[in-house]
This record gives structure tokens, C-alpha cells and sequence, in this order.
């Protein structure tokens, strides 16, 4: 039975190295002009509540140059929760296409997809995992040096579930590019888009930096009251060289 891709955890450090493998084989491939039909005849259906640029186009133009189809379905068509139910669309997915991928705010609704699809379900970003994402940034790290010589602090990563106890006893929490994730509407506002969603409860830190190009809303379209609490401290730019500024002035004292 083919395997869902929803959480890196669910895939052996093995079976990841031979992901890493194939997508740097099929890039030399294509590098060389060569595209191997390895997906002739399948379909893919992308569901996708989020707006979406690179995850959108690099599946779609995936499966076109490897000879597969991608359908995109737009949450109105589907419906759901209102037309149909997680079980209705993941068992009828089954039954016409080969995978899916689902972009969705609620990552429990990515594991109700998958535990009824009889197909892999692919989580093309949650409010939870990016498990894409990761293993893109793995691949770029593969690409300049071997992984196991990488120093990547896997130790130091917390879940939303170990790190939100520990905002309340926080002095600084500095916050870089988020916006619904770090909402406090999801958790104070029963009328919000995002209410019930899960977030990193960082409003409950002393002092909030929030580092960010712009103060345009996320992917829900809402403001975030975070940005107007007394203390958040908004700081404009890149997210790289502002921590980079932040730290040079820390060790000048």
C-alpha cells in the first residue's frame, strides 16, 4: 500500500535519503534534457485552501514533465464540511485520481484525508507541518555539502505542543515572517476565519519581536492584533539580516 506523505516523522531517515536521490537524479536529467515519463497516465488532485505560489506550480509542472496530469480544486467546488465530508472526498478522490495533495489551515483535516483515501495524500503545508518544504530545504543543503557533515540542531526543535507552556515564562520571542500561526484571534475570537486553529502562542511573551517585509495579512486575509499589542516591536526588512542586525548589536553591548 502506497505511503502518505503528511509528516516527516512517518518515514525512515532511509526512506528520505532515497527521496533526496531521486529528485537529485531527475534533476540532472533534466539539466541534460532528458524527463522520464515515470507518472505517464496518472492524475494528481491538488486541494488547496491557502493561496499558493511555489507549492501550486512545482507540483503541477512536476507532473506535467514527468507525464502526468495535475486538477486543482479550489475549496468553494469541493465544499468541505458543507457538500460533502473528509471521508466523502478523500473516498471518492480514490476512485479517480492516484494522489492527492492537500494544502489545507486545519492539519487534522489532512489526516482525516488520509485516513480514508485509499491513495497517498500528500500535505502540501498545514498550520501545523511543511513537510515539503523541509525536505526542499534538505535538498538545497544536500545540493553545497554531504548532509550528515550539515549541523542542522534537530534537538532544538520544539512542537506547538512543547514550546506554547514556555511563552509564558518567555522574555523575548522573536517571531519571523508568521502571521495567522501567531494570531491570537484563533484562540480569543469564536467569530475569526481562523478560530480553532492551532497557533504559537507567543502573545504571551514579554516582549514580541516581529520581523517582517510588510505588514500585508496572511493567508487567512485578517489583521493580526498581535502587531498592535503593547509589547510587540515591528521591525521591516529581511528576515536574515534583521537577525543579523539584532545580534551584532547584542555583542557590541
Amino acid at each position: 500500500m502506497a505511503k502518505d506523505f503528511i509528516s516527516l516523522a512517518d518515514w525512515s531517515a532511509e526512506e528520505l535519503r532515497g527521496i533526496l536521490a531521486r529528485a537529485a537524479e531527475l534533476k540532472r536529467l533534466n539539466r541534460e534534457g532528458k524527463r522520464p515519463q515515470t507518472l505517464e497516465g496518472r492524475s494528481l488532485a491538488m486541494f488547496f485552501e491557502k493561496p499558493s505560489l511555489r507549492t501550486h506550480v512545482t507540483f503541477e509542472a512536476g507532473m506535467t514533465q514527468l507525464g502526468g496530469h495535475a486538477i486543482w480544486l479550489r475549496p468553494e467546488q469541493v465544499g468541505i464540511g458543507t457538500r460533502e465530508t473528509p471521508g466523502d472526498v478523500a473516498a471518492n478522490l480514490s476512485r479517480w485520481v492516484d494522489a492527492i495533495v492537500a494544502r489545507t489551515f486545519s492539519h487534522h483535516l489532512v489526516e482525516e484525508l488520509a485516513a480514508v483515501a485509499e491513495i497517498p495524500v500528500i500535505n502540501g503545508l498545514t498550520d501545523l507541518l511543511h513537510p515539503c518544504q523541509v525536505m526542499a530545504d534538505f535538498q538545497t543543503v544536500a545540493e553545497r555539502m554531504p548532509l550528515a557533515e550539515a549541523e542542522i540542531a534537530y534537538e532544538l526543535l520544539l512542537d506547538m505542543g512543547q514550546v506554547n507552556p514556555t511563552f509564558a515564562q518567555t522574555d523575548v520571542t522573536i517571531v519571523i515572517g508568521a502571521n495567522d500561526v501567531v494570531n491570537p484571534a484563533a484562540r480569543t475570537d469564536p467569530d475569526s476565519p481562523i478560530a480553532g486553529m492551532p497557533i504559537l502562542d507567543v502573545d504571551g511573551s514579554r516582549t514580541v519581536v516581529v520581523i517582517k517585509r510588510s505588514l500585508s495579512p496572511g493567508f487567512a486575509g485578517i489583521p493580526n492584533p498581535l502587531f498592535a499589542n503593547d509589547g510587540t516591536l515591528l521591525l521591516f526588512g529581511d528576515g536574515k539580516d534583521a537577525v543579523l542586525d539584532i545580534v551584532a548589536a547584542l555583542l557590541a553591548g
